[in-house]
């Protein structure tokens, strides 16, 4: 826990001093959408490649199930 609270803290001061709010720091303000979205799409889901995807791909539908719900919550939100 410590070790993502620290990777955490360096990657957004890293890009502080660039853009005013870094991705990490927006999905923080807007969790419960973005779990709710997320829960949505992987339950969705996982009833079509449980045993289909081999466990290599599981990095993979990781990054697209977060790239998909980062889009959709961002979209959701410009239209609130």
């Amino acid at each position: 826990m410590v070790f993502w609270l620290i990777s955490c803290h360096a990657i957004s001061a890293k890009f502080r001093s660039s853009q005013p709010i870094t991705w990490m720091q927006w999905v923080g303000r807007h969790v419960t959408a973005f779990y709710v979205v997320q829960w949505l799409i992987i339950g969705n889901m996982a009833t079509e490649i449980y045993q289909r995807e081999r466990l290599i791909h599981c990095d993979l539908w990781a990054v697209c199930v977060i790239t998909a719900s980062s889009l959709i919550v961002r979209i959701w939100l410009c239209g609130k």
